[in-house]
C-alpha cells in the first residue's frame, strides 16, 4: 500500500523502513516506485531481507534523479 502511494507522492521526503524484513518482492515494488516518484530525497532500508531485489533497487537509482541519500546496510 505504501508503495502505491509513494507513486504519486508529492509531500513527503523520507521514508524509514528500517528493519521491515520487507523480503525481495517489496524491494521490487520499491525499486518500481523509485522510477516514478519525484519527491522523495532520503530512503532508508537498513536490515531488510533485500535478496536479489537489491539489483532492482540499484537499477532504479539510475533512473531516479531527485534521491539524494539511500541506505541499504546488512
Amino acid at each position: 500500500v505504501i508503495v502505491q502511494m509513494l507513486r504519486t507522492n508529492k509531500t513527503i521526503v523520507l521514508v524509514d523502513i528500517f528493519e521491515n524484513e520487507m523480503g525481495e518482492e517489496v524491494t521490487r515494488e520499491f525499486a518500481e516506485m523509485l522510477k516514478e516518484n519525484t519527491t522523495l530525497k532520503r530512503l532508508r532500508t537498513d536490515n531488510n531481507k533485500m535478496g536479489r531485489g537489491i539489483l532492482d533497487m540499484i537499477e532504479a537509482l539510475r533512473v531516479n534523479t531527485t534521491l539524494q541519500s539511500i541506505t541499504f546496510g546488512k
